[in-house]
């Protein structure tokens, strides 16, 4: 392991990462780009890409939404300065830490909308 990368030099994208367990649901993390130009820079190596929780949404059993803690924070941050354009779920005070950079959002208002989503859902 590069000391300052943590990650094996020789990773390639879509190699596994790591599997983990966060309230009952597991994720398998693999080593890829965020970017495009990230996978045509030879100066860039394949890092763990972590699930996009704001493009494809996933709540516990109990409607709690995941977040990791690099996504960028919602309209609900309640950190120690004001929500900006570099504001992140981690700085936030309704987000709980799971493993690794996967948590909880426990923000009440994000739990409330999925409940109600979930009602009009029944009704369909």
């Amino acid at each position: 392991m590069n000391e300052t990368t943590k990650y094996p030099i020789n990773a390639q994208e879509g190699d596994l990462y790591k599997e983990i367990e966060v309230c009952g649901e597991r994720f398998t993390l693999r080593y890829g780009y965020y970017e495009e130009c990230d996978r045509v820079n030879p100066l860039c190596r394949p890092i763990p890409i972590y699930p996009d929780f704001l493009a494809m949404p996933l709540y516990t059993a109990q409607g709690v939404p995941f977040a990791t803690e690099i996504q960028d924070a919602c309209e609900h941050f309640k950190g120690k300065g004001k929500r900006d354009e570099n504001s992140v779920c981690g700085e936030c005070a309704h987000y709980k830490r799971g493993e690794d950079w996967i948590g909880l959002c426990e923000c009440e208002a994000r739990s409330a909308a999925r409940s109600a989503e979930r009602i009009v859902a029944k009704r369909e």
